[in-house]
This record gives structure tokens, C-alpha cells and sequence, in this order.
């Protein structure tokens, strides 16, 4: 796999990349919060863009991964992990850990955290029903909580 992960500053240009950005989360309006205050990342492989993430300070000494989306058709590929090591590489620099929430139900998502070193470390009960102004679905279940996964990056 010979990839391309560059960062996108121009707004301009996220926004080619919103239609990907709402795989992971759905919410418009959140999306183009993350990226206000975040650092938008991209994947390609041969030109085309498969995974991208958004990533944003929460405090002095961790960064939050806000979004991370897949091309339908590219998952479980091995897209995802390179880039969350290429980002795990570049953060550890400035932040000594990074958070990251999934909804309850995304089992998916939740192994694909774990096995990378994140680590449960609450739950916030009722976020998406608090959250969203519509119910959010994960294979048919209705997500309610939000779980927050930790890792350490030195």
C-alpha cells in the first residue's frame, strides 16, 4: 500500500471532502464545527481519497480525534490504522494522549480503537439523544451513549 496522507487547510477545499466527513458523523452543522477548530487529514491511494480524519486540541495535553471515515468499499482494508499511526506519529509531538468517542453500538469502531491502544474510559450517557435532533442508527440499533476511548501517544 503506497498511500498519501496530506493536511487540508483551505475551506474551500474540506469541503470536498464533507460527504465522507458525514459518514461518521451525520450532523452537518458538527462536521463544520470539528473543522473550524480542528485539523482535517486525508488519505489517497492513487490519487484517490479513501480515509480522513479530523483531529482538535481539547486541552494542553490531549487532542481529540473528532472524526475518522472510510470510503464505502475501502473498509477493513488497513486504510483506517495507517492513517491513525500516521496521526499518532505527528500529535505526539504536542499532546501526550488522544480521545476519541464512538456511539455504543459501533462495534466496528470500537475494535478498530481498541486495537490500536485506546483504551474505554467513560461513558456519556444520553449524548446522541441530547445531541442530535433525530435518532442515530448503528446496524438498526439506535445509538444513546457516547463511549471515550483514551490512548497515550509518548
Amino acid at each position: 500500500m503506497a498511500v498519501c496522507i496530506r493536511r487540508i487547510i483551505s475551506r474551500e477545499e474540506q469541503d470536498c471532502y464533507l460527504p465522507l466527513l458525514l459518514v461518521a458523523n451525520p450532523s452537518e452543522k458538527l462536521v463544520r464545527q470539528d473543522l473550524a477548530r480542528g485539523e482535517l487529514h486525508i488519505l489517497e491511494d492513487k490519487g484517490l481519497y479513501i480515509s480522513c480524519a479530523i483531529v482538535a486540541p481539547l486541552n494542553l495535553a490531549t487532542c481529540e480525534l473528532l472524526n475518522l471515515a472510510t470510503r464505502s468499499g475501502y473498509e477493513h482494508k488497513g486504510y483506517a490504522k495507517v492513517l491513525l499511526h500516521y496521526l499518532f506519529a505527528i500529535y505526539r509531538y504536542s499532546y501526550s494522549s488522544m480521545v476519541v468517542g464512538t456511539a455504543d453500538f459501533s462495534n466496528e469502531a470500537l475494535n478498530l480503537y481498541e486495537s490500536q491502544g485506546f483504551q474505554r474510559i467513560r461513558v456519556i450517557e444520553n449524548y446522541f439523544t441530547d445531541n442530535y435532533p433525530y435518532p442515530l442508527f448503528d446496524k438498526d440499533k439506535t445509538c444513546k451513549d457516547l463511549i471515550v476511548l483514551e490512548r497515550k501517544l509518548t
